[in-house]
């Protein structure tokens, strides 16, 4: 098995040498796909020896799918910067290097850092994802957010153990900003799709939302950091169906 990684940057410098460095000797190739950084982003993928190409942003799923082909692995292994591979996660990847009989598709579970906070409960945990398939067999969807990777057969992934540690925000206000990007760009995805949302679903789909996240998926036993994060979930819910 031969992987090739994938992580899409933009002005990432404070985030993607601690994601390279999880990287090192369990890629075979990284492939960087930078949208024209003005920090030091690139200069510090080269440095760790990443394949670095630029282009446009044209969405995350479109830019991941077009780095997808520029890979020379049989494999991908598709991480953003601001993730990492723990330790028991790396070895778990570096046991299946060594063996012929491979999955097509692999699952790993990401633990979530809020603003210094591991989320072990809520809409955030457990938080599976499909981050490493063999070539060919994967591409991501062209959502305006949270891209899927679609599987050309319905493979059930093997779970590896270990975690993917997202350092998802440091701050309540870096939240506050993505919140704001992610709501516009899902009241854009509601009307390219024609779904206009009734004017009652302003309030009942935020407060389903909170009631799931903090309630049913015991986002109260996260403490503040679960209350914080069910109230901004839910406000972003508010803020895409006030901005249709």
């Amino acid at each position: 098995m031969r992987i090739s990684a994938v992580i899409i940057t933009k002005n990432e410098e404070k985030r993607i040498f601690e994601c390279l460095q999880s990287l090192a000797g369990v890629a075979d190739e990284i492939v960087v796909l930078d949208s024209f950084s003005s920090d030091h982003t690139v200069s510090i993928a080269e440095k760790s020896g990443a394949k670095v190409f630029q282009e446009a942003f044209e969405g995350y799923g479109a830019s991941k799918n077009k780095a997808n082909a520029l890979c020379t692995g049989d494999y991908i292994l598709s991480l953003d910067a601001d993730e990492r591979l723990d330790e028991e996660l790396r070895k778990s990847i570096l046991a299946i290097k060594s063996v012929s009989d491979t999955m097509p598709v692999y699952q790993m579970q990401r633990l979530n850092n809020y603003c210094g906070k591991w989320i072990r409960h809520g809409a955030w945990n457990p938080d599976r994802k499909i981050r490493l398939w063999r070539k060919g067999v994967g591409h991501w969807d062209l959502s305006e957010v949270h891209e899927r990777l679609i599987l050309s057969e319905q493979w059930e992934p093997e779970l590896l153990a270990g975690n993917i540690l997202h350092y998802s925000y440091a701050t309540k206000e870096e939240h506050m900003s993505k919140i704001r990007k992610y709501a516009e760009k899902g009241a854009l995805e509601l009307k390219k799709k024609g779904k206009k949302p009734l004017f009652i679903q302003r309030f009942i789909s935020p407060s389903a939302r909170w009631f799931r996240d903090f309630i049913l998926n015991r986002g109260f036993l996260d403490g503040s950091a679960g209350l914080e994060i069910a109230n901004l979930s839910a406000y972003e819910v508010w803020l895409k169906y006030t901005m249709y």
